[in-house]
């Protein structure tokens, strides 16, 4: 596929994530000191490979805000707990998924395989992404800088997605059916 159809493609794809997953809107109406923490804590994630502590988090919002602005994260969709901590931070997890995605020389995973492609524009680094297609288990390596796929061993890698209604956690459903696909031969399956 050209670059100019991927761009697009790409863009339609997004727009139509947009509108089944409300994440944008989401985002958007936080106000000022929770998008402030949300930004902190993607930012820790991605130089540190862990959550900030709450005690970090006061460098930036008043102390007495901080658990109204985490349990309003988690409302939102946008930070998640496994048993009392804090494990995803979207499009970031420290839990174990199916994508590996290497910053800044931390291993760490991201909720799904369309996330995988765009953390590195995100926080505007290089990554390095490991998996695997879907349907024939091969491994997917990817390198990903300034908005350029440097190196795959997939020459015509696809990202495929199941849609569906999202009425619960989207990191818990919705994006387990966002994968990578070996090439279009599989994606046609």
């Amino acid at each position: 596929m050209p670059p100019a159809e991927l761009n697009l493609s790409c863009k339609l794809l997004l727009e139509k994530l947009i509108e089944h997953l409300p994440l944008k809107k989401r985002q958007n109406s936080l106000k000022t000191d929770e998008r402030s923490a949300y930004i902190q804590i993607l930012n820790t994630l991605a130089e540190q490979a862990r959550f900030p502590s709450n005690k970090e988090l006061t460098l930036i919002v008043p102390e007495k805000r901080i658990i109204a602005i985490l349990d309003e994260l988690h409302r939102q969709d946008l930070i998640t707990k496994n048993n009392n901590e804090f494990t995803r931070a979207y499009p970031i997890s420290t839990k174990e998924t199916a994508h590996q995605v290497f910053i800044n020389d931390h291993c760490l995973y991201s909720m799904c395989a369309f996330d995988a492609v765009g953390i590195s524009d995100m926080f505007n680094r290089p990554v390095d992404i490991h998996s695997k297609c879907i349907i024939s288990k091969e491994p997917i390596h990817l390198r990903i800088s300034n908005k350029n796929i440097l190196i795959t061993n997939q020459s015509e890698l696809q990202v495929g997605i199941h849609w569906k209604t999202i009425n619960q956690c989207a990191a818990n459903t919705f994006c387990n059916d966002m994968v990578f696909l070996r090439d279009k031969e599989v994606a046609d399956e």
